[in-house]
């Protein structure tokens, strides 16, 4: 079903051509256009972003659906790409399923914690959040279960514009990692100075010093910050 080829680019440019002269000598006529696209690889290739994946597909009118494909690599965060969607334009709905080994509490804005219905009076809602056990994630893929000997399942949902998608989804299991580098240091005090006494709505708010989750930057996260100073990944 996949065709995958693993490209490693730095100038745009030369990216598109590439990819022109790679679809031609796949029987693609269609000429790439990276045009909005432009500012957002240039964005990734300044950040280190090096390796794409191209996925050549074969569907039908009739086709809903495609194998799965399973990306498997090492990192020292959390991340998922957002901001390669925002070009695209319209409104669309993601839906992530998280497992970590600890809980989740902030640095996931603008998706939100995913929400169910209890079946019994009052029906009120809770967050799709909570922890499992090596068995039950052994269940969902054994190569899940020799991963972790618990973890928090947590799902995250986002529905709207995909122009409003403006920066991709990192997140470090290190308190007071802000600039997600792993390492808590001066760079996220810096971080959370500048959006102190911030709320949402205010121009200095910035969701990720909201360490705490509670809609304003203060003291605590400050504290959250120093607790865990010098620490590393």
């Amino acid at each position: 079903m996949h065709d995958i080829t693993v490209v490693e680019a730095y100038d745009v440019s030369e990216f598109a051509e590439w990819m022109d002269e790679f679809l031609l000598r796949n029987g693609i006529s269609e000429k790439v256009s990276l045009e909005n696209f432009e500012l957002i690889l240039e964005d990734y290739m300044l950040r280190g972003f090096h390796f794409y994946v191209l996925d050549l597909i074969e569907s039908s009118s009739e086709q809903k659906s495609v194998e799965p494909i399973l990306y498997e690599f090492d990192t020292g965060f959390l991340y998922y790409p957002l901001l390669i969607t925002s070009p695209i334009g319209g409104d669309g709905k993601i839906i992530l399923f998280l497992l970590t080994q600890s809980v989740i509490e902030s640095g996931y804005d603008p998706l939100t914690k995913a929400q169910y219905t209890l079946s019994t009076y009052p029906y009120t809602t809770e967050p799709i959040q909570f922890e499992l056990s090596n068995e039950e994630l052994s269940l969902i893929d054994f190569s899940i279960g020799k991963l972790f000997d618990k973890a928090w399942l947590t799902a995250l949902t986002y529905e709207g514009q995909l122009g409003k998608l403006t920066e991709d989804l990192m997140m470090t299991l290190l308190t007071g990692d802000l600039n997600v580098d792993g390492r808590v240091d001066i760079h996220d005090l810096w971080i959370t100075a500048q959006a102190f006494s911030s709320y949402p709505g205010h121009p200095r708010w910035n969701s990720k010093a909201d360490i705490n989750n509670n809609g304003v930057v203060n003291i605590i996260d400050i504290l959250a910050i120093v607790r865990n100073f010098g620490k590393t990944l």
